[in-house]
């Protein structure tokens, strides 16, 4: 996660010293996948994404907004107060092979047009999964019942 960290000092009666600041993390069916190559998964199988905004800052927070690289809008939230957190969740589907995306949060003070912004990455591997073992058709096993006896029956005429 890469905060951007804004501090501010007013002066005379407006007065208003702190740091504005928002803090987001991605897990991946609750884990930390914020470390290439993230967990190993199964193609097709799902997923669930959760994107964890926080106000880390000394300011509440408006027009809160998260989207991402490849899901695009995650989610707005109207107000974030200071140390209050939020989460956002994606269903999707496991792609096959090495999978990246980017979730970025930003907002702004409220009453200001100061901003700020988060972002993080997340990782997968998608794997395809154990190949099915096709099933036996049941209409040979009577046939080869009576083969294994004939042959059986023919080693003990010899």
């Amino acid at each position: 996660s890469h905060v951007s960290y804004s501090t501010f000092s007013g002066q005379g009666n407006s007065s208003s010293t702190g740091v504005l600041a928002i803090d987001i993390s991605i897990l991946l069916n609750g884990l930390d996948a914020s470390t290439f190559p993230g967990p190993v998964l199964i193609k097709g199988s799902e997923i669930t994404v959760s994107y964890e905004i926080s106000n880390i800052g000394d300011f509440r927070l408006v027009d809160v907004l998260v989207i991402d690289d490849e899901f695009g809008n995650v989610g707005a939230y109207d107000s974030l107060d200071v140390g209050e957190s939020i989460t956002f969740k994606l269903e999707e589907i496991v792609r096959e092979g090495n999978f990246s995306s980017v979730g970025k949060v930003s907002a702004r003070r409220e009453s200001s047009l100061n901003v700020c912004n988060d972002q993080s990455t997340f990782y997968y591997f998608g794997k395809t999964g154990p190949e099915e073992i096709p099933e036996f058709p049941t209409f040979f096993a009577p046939i080869l019942v009576i083969l294994g006896l004939a042959f059986m029956f023919q080693r003990k005429r010899m």
